[in-house]
């Protein structure tokens, strides 16, 4: 459970001041930095179905930090946690916070829209970085991920 709650510091409090701040990073066509793309959001789908109650857990209070996050009441605090736990300086943090939350970076939910996951992998299909046979429900994990629409 450690790691788990170790995954979930990492995407909440530590992403959004990374070393570089937000406006100085280089985006490349919409996709995310190296860093992010390397790392998953969800543990392996092996460890998740061998596990699945506290994946479920884990998406339900990484939903509840969003709800938290996405909530302009908790600006202050969530500022000054990015200062104090990422040890970045406050101008970044809230540089970074405010970019993350005008971009929506982050989803309100663990739902995920059936046509948005669509709409991507055909943009990665003609990139030629995913191949044309691929389909949708190779990434969807029944009793845990819920598509919408």
């Amino acid at each position: 459970m450690q790691n788990a709650w170790r995954f979930i510091d990492d995407e909440i409090l530590r992403e959004p001041a990374t070393r570089k701040p937000i406006r100085q990073r280089t985006w490349h066509r919409g996709r995310l930095p190296t860093r992010r793309r390397r790392r998953s959001r969800c543990p392996s789908s092996r460890w998740a179905t061998a596990n699945l109650p506290v994946a479920k857990r884990i998406l339900a209070a990484t939903d509840k930090s969003i709800a938290w996050l996405a909530d302009p009441s908790h600006r202050d605090e969530a500022i000054e946690l990015l200062v104090k736990v990422a040890r970045s300086s406050k101008e970044d943090a809230e540089a970074s916070y405010d970019y993350l939350r005008r971009i929506e970076y982050f989803e309100p939910s663990s739902k995920v829209s059936r046509t948005k996951l669509r709409n991507l992998v055909a943009m990665e299909q003609r990139a030629g970085t995913v191949n044309p046979a691929f389909a949708i429900d190779r990434l969807v994990m029944p009793g845990l991920t819920e598509l919408t629409d």
